[in-house]
């Protein structure tokens, strides 16, 4: 027989009545604990036994950590996957096709008439399609080339008849 710690003492009538007990948080001699008791009952309701638990508060403790360690983990890892998605869409919808308009508008040379072509070639062929502010500025971007190279074999053009008349001229 093992008798009942202090700190129970002022449940101990409920529990020899038959009634319900609250489960109790008591730090005695058998340390830090929860102790619970569920009473079981007859099929005429009469308490015949009662089912008892004591659990160790520090041990209770350490699960929670534990359990708030695990949830943090699952959080991080989350997130991490989260921000590893949206570095990827970032590179594929932005920084891509960012790259590709610098760099074919960086190559592009319009001194020749070989060289206005091919630039003009190269900014069509991007065919950057991102439903965004960057396909707006690439068609922009594609606009402008084409004018640009326009507007150049226009002013070639208007320098050679300006050359021809001087030439008559003399």
């Amino acid at each position: 027989v093992v008798a009942f710690d202090e700190d129970f003492m002022d449940e101990l009538p409920r529990l020899l009545a038959g009634e319900d007990i609250e489960p109790l948080v008591s730090t005695g001699s058998y340390g830090w604990l929860l102790t619970a008791y569920k009473a079981l009952r007859d099929s005429e309701g009469q308490t015949v036994a009662y089912v008892g638990v004591d659990i160790s508060m520090n041990d209770l403790r350490a699960e929670s950590y534990a359990f708030l360690v695990r949830i943090g983990s699952l959080f991080l890892a989350f997130f991490l996957t989260i921000r590893a998605i949206v570095l990827w869409l970032i590179r594929f919808y932005v920084l891509y096709p960012l790259n590709s308009m610098a760099s074919a508008i960086g190559s592009c040379s319009f001194d020749e008439g070989e060289h206005r072509a091919q630039a003009m070639s190269t900014v069509s062929r991007l065919r950057i399609s991102t439903n965004d502010e960057i396909e707006h500025l690439y068609h922009s971007m594609d606009d402008m080339v084409h004018e640009m190279v326009g507007y150049v074999e226009s002013s070639q053009e208007q320098a050679a008849t300006i050359t021809r008349m001087q030439d008559n001229l003399i």
